[in-house]
């Protein structure tokens, strides 16, 4: 069941998408057809994992590209047990080939704190 959904996300990517996350050390560009892997990599370090997006906008750039901001609240427990419990900002590109949408670029941004 997580391997057909992991192989259903990579095919929300193009063939080539860049991804950064500065607090998890990833700024690198994956292949589609590795997508699927680091996800089961990742979820396999945790027993739960919650994740619920908020404050989303969507702007069109063009009709063929899209940017999206949002926040993801994310709830999971480590399988050693421990609680995680993290809020992050990102902003997406996705483009749209033929009728459907890709993501071509995900990337968190800091926010400063008042």
């Amino acid at each position: 069941m997580a391997a057909a959904s992991a192989r259903k996300i990579g095919n929300m990517f193009t063939e080539i998408c860049m991804i950064k996350i500065p607090s998890h050390s990833i700024s690198r560009t994956y292949k589609r057809e590795n997508i699927p892997a680091h996800v089961m990599a990742s979820r396999s370090r945790y027993s739960e994992i919650s994740l619920k997006f908020h404050d989303i906008q969507i702007d069109f750039p063009d009709e063929s590209i899209a940017r999206i901001a949002f926040t993801a609240y994310v709830e999971a427990m480590w399988v050693s047990g421990e609680p995680i419990r993290e809020v992050s900002e990102f902003v997406c590109r996705i483009i749209k080939v033929e009728k459907d949408w890709f993501f071509t670029q995900i990337e968190a941004i800091s926010v400063l704190e008042r």
